[in-house]
């Protein structure tokens, strides 16, 4: 578990742009895929759905040290509570649905990975956890009392419409959340692997665009997607929160993304040997830095983003 834990629910600082580099290969796309609903392939789709498919029990393993302190962030900022029925979209392994279910709620978990939705059934018995998209939800409209997504955002290749769809299945005056990671220079550890790829890596081929890393790093972006999905705006929360997560090795950032990720792993399986041993090494370097009892104590922040169904 993780120590050293830092809170803040300011609003996120200025936006700024990311030359296209090896930096925003590893972390962001090549730009955002528009894909028509009618549409019958979806590459991005499909190659995210291969990645976790074959590292789900690696991701179960690895990550949720670390967006479980987010998760129950997301849970306060959606207001979950006792009795309502909450719907985590891409729930991965299942720990948000678990803490919802913690509080009471009536809670589902849903992603479109048949060997995530194994692992998190195993992982959490008594909790129903269902195979499905998040931009095509398998449920009636006005079906839930909140919607929630843990960094699955950037896993999607149409963000636009999972929101719609959110809010599709939201009861009115329901509530919707997300969280996302925010820019590299809050978000340290995500920053320094990313730095070490733009400086000592080679662009990766092949990878099908998605959504822009760093889209949903602003706040008047979130706020006009949102509005655009059907959400009332007067109701729009954007806040922004740090955590520390103690990480046992100083290259573990690097490994896990690595071992388990998809996008991240894809660059990094492309680099030649002699180029990931200087990546390695650079960021070994910079996470010295946050060296304490235990491990490392590596700053990553997240943004928070709520908002809600037009009340009858």
């Amino acid at each position: 578990m993780m120590n050293a834990e830092l809170t803040s629910g300011t609003s996120a600082s200025s936006f700024r742009e990311h030359r296209y580099s090896a930096f925003s290969i590893l972390h962001s796309s090549l730009g955002s895929l528009e894909v028509a609903l009618s549409s019958p392939t979806d590459p991005f789709r499909e190659f995210e759905h291969e990645g976790w498919e074959r590292v789900a029990q690696a991701y179960a393993t690895a990550w949720p040290g670390l967006t479980a302190q987010f998760g129950e962030r997301l849970l306060d900022a959606a207001g979950v509570g006792e009795g309502m029925r909450v719907l985590d979209v891409a729930s991965g392994p299942g720990v948000v649905t678990r803490a919802a279910a913690q509080r009471g709620a009536r809670a589902m978990g849903l992603d479109f990975s048949r060997a995530m939705i194994e692992v998190a059934r195993a992982a959490n018995p008594g909790i129903e956890f269902r195979e499905g998209d998040a931009q095509e939800l398998p449920f009636p409209a006005a079906t839930f009392d909140r919607v929630v997504m843990n960094f699955g955002v950037l896993h999607l290749s149409d963000p636009d419409r999972a929101f719609a769809e959110a809010r599709r299945v939201l009861r009115p005056g329901g509530r919707y959340g997300f969280t996302v990671w925010a820019a590299h220079e809050r978000n340290r550890g995500m920053g320094i692997v990313a730095a070490a790829v733009e400086r000592y890596g080679q662009p990766a081929v092949g990878i099908p665009a998605g959504p822009d890393r760093l889209r949903f790093a602003q706040e008047a972006e979130c706020r006009r997607t949102l509005s655009a999905a059907g959400f009332d705006p007067t109701t729009f929360s954007f806040t922004t929160h740090d955590v520390r997560w103690l990480a046992p090795t100083a290259t573990y950032l690097l490994d896990i993304q690595r071992d388990a990720a998809v996008r991240a792993a894809a660059a990094l399986r492309q680099q030649p040997p002699e180029r990931l041993a200087r990546i390695r090494e650079e960021v070994e370097r910079e996470v010295s830095a946050f060296r304490t009892d235990g491990g490392f104590a590596v700053p990553m922040s997240a943004h928070m983003v709520t908002a809600a169904t037009a009340a009858r």
